[in-house]
């Protein structure tokens, strides 16, 4: 899945897709995927498709969003204005109430919300063709911001398609989406056992907003390295825009080495990824942290060691 998620930063703002196939060969799609895009300047997107069976004979419809706009294309303004209102959305971090047909199911990170409003008439479009007797299930992706739109779009889908018996999350380098009341609901709709939360040492994104469990704002370490108070004061700058009550989704998986060669996955690693970030921090290694978010550098590697 996490190739299908580094495959929708391939959407581009004018529409086009030509990933690459180191990435998406494995997806394996029986034919092109339905491309979607919206929000201003088109900064939410993403591409949906239907799996060739595999050799159990499954079939799965792929749902991958694209991560946040990680450059603009030189000279163009209008790829700017799409990169710079990208990671203000992402900044949207005050919670908004998740209404679906008059339910309100918790209260979800407002900019992740405004996103999968945009483009959600688009998916519903191409979900309302699914024949669901015909495939096993849905699975859904994508890394950073597109991570955190899956645990809304597996709420949406749950909804919408009772048919959709089996739905998968796949979420890589994903922040925060929802608070406790939202959390409740999610695993009362049996989405949280087949959630995958996959996070990278030193990789600060999954930390922020700040969860309920453990606040990184509060635990900041302290220390007289440059480049650590540096990356302090901007973590408390950023403390002041953001709102506490957010509670992780799923069961995490821990890519706990910053050796691609020597990877190792490991279940319930939370302490450890938290010691990790605060070590990190107190020796000012802002280049660590900077790579670690990486889906081609980072997490593709830890994944898929010598590949």
């Amino acid at each position: 899945m996490l190739d299908a998620a580094i495959c929708a930063y391939s959407v581009t703002l004018n529409g086009d897709f030509h990933p690459d196939p180191l990435y998406f060969d494995p997806v394996d799609l029986a034919e092109s995927p339905a491309i979607f895009d919206g929000g201003k300047h088109e900064i939410d997107a993403g591409f949906i498709g239907t799996t060739n069976p595999d050799p159990s004979g499954n079939r799965w419809i792929v749902l991958s969003f694209r991560g946040t706009l990680g450059s603009w294309k030189h000279g163009s303004f209008k790829s700017f204005l799409a990169f710079l209102d990208d990671w203000l959305q992402d900044d949207e971090t005050k919670m908004v109430p998740m209404t679906v047909d008059g339910t309100t199911l918790g209260c979800v990170e407002g900019g992740f919300w405004t996103a999968l409003s945009y483009i959600w008439p688009k998916i519903a479009e191409e979900l309302d063709k699914v024949d669901w007797t015909s495939v096993t299930g849905i699975q859904i992706t994508g890394h950073s911001k597109g991570a955190a739109m899956t645990f809304l779009a597996a709420a949406m889908v749950r909804l919408k398609y009772p048919a959709a018996d089996k739905i998968e999350v796949h979420a890589f380098a994903a922040p925060l989406a929802g608070d406790p009341v939202f959390a409740k609901w999610y695993r009362s709709q049996n989405l949280d056992a087949s959630t995958m939360r996959y996070q990278k040492v030193n990789d600060i994104v999954p930390f922020v907003p700040p969860t309920v469990s453990w606040n990184i704002f509060h635990n900041l370490p302290g220390t007289w390295h440059p480049e650590g108070i540096a990356i302090e004061a901007a973590l408390k700058l950023l403390s002041l825009q953001v709102y506490e009550g957010y509670q992780e989704l799923g069961q995490l998986v821990g890519l706990v080495t910053t050796d691609p060669k020597n990877s190792k996955i490991i279940n319930g690693a939370e302490p450890f990824l938290r010691n990790a970030i605060r070590h990190t921090i107190h020796a000012g290694d802002g280049g660590e942290i900077a790579g670690a978010h990486s889906a081609t550098e980072s997490y593709w590697p830890a994944l898929f060691p010598g590949s």
